[in-house]
């Protein structure tokens, strides 16, 4: 009987401790709908986009919060722009560049592409305020497109 409620007890707790391992990996951050705003958006600052008016909108969010520019100065004769947290916002635009090969190739289908692109826009914008040093950090070691997809797809949980 002593042996059939530790083992018992050792599978609970090897279970729990799964468990938390495979929370670790999840990032949990929190989702605000009205960060996707678009409605301010004046069409003419857009150029087309080869997903649609939708992804176009959302990567127009995502430059205006992650760039600023400097305007030219005395001591500085030419604007300079500025990226915060440069390993989300390199990351989201080199995903752009890999939907779009795909595409083009034909290994990925366009609607699927266009709905897990969009999904990655979200969770950009949404994380732009919020801490994501670890986040960041991990995203830079990645340098395969798919890891850089999985990453946001399977590793980022959004609450709202």
């Amino acid at each position: 009987m002593k042996r059939i409620l530790m083992f018992f007890l050792a599978v609970t707790a090897s279970t729990a401790l799964l468990a938390q391992s495979g929370d670790e990996e999840m990032f949990h951050f929190r989702a605000m709908e009205d960060k996707l705003d678009d409605s301010a958006i004046d069409l003419a600052f857009i150029r087309g986009h080869f997903m649609g008016e939708e992804v176009a909108k959302k990567l127009y969010l995502l430059r205006e919060r992650y760039t600023w520019v400097e305007e030219e100065s005395s001591t500085n004769p030419t604007p300079k722009t500025y990226i915060d947290k440069p390993a989300i916002y390199n990351s989201v635009k080199k995903l752009e560049r890999y939907y779009k090969k795909g595409i083009k190739k034909g290994y990925i289908k366009e609607e699927m592409a266009i709905a897990e692109f969009q999904q990655i826009l979200d969770i950009a914008i949404f994380i732009r305020n919020q801490q994501t040093a670890e986040f960041e950090d991990l995203l830079g070691q990645l340098k395969e497109d798919e890891q850089i997809v999985g990453m946001y797809t399977k590793k980022v949980l959004l609450s709202y």
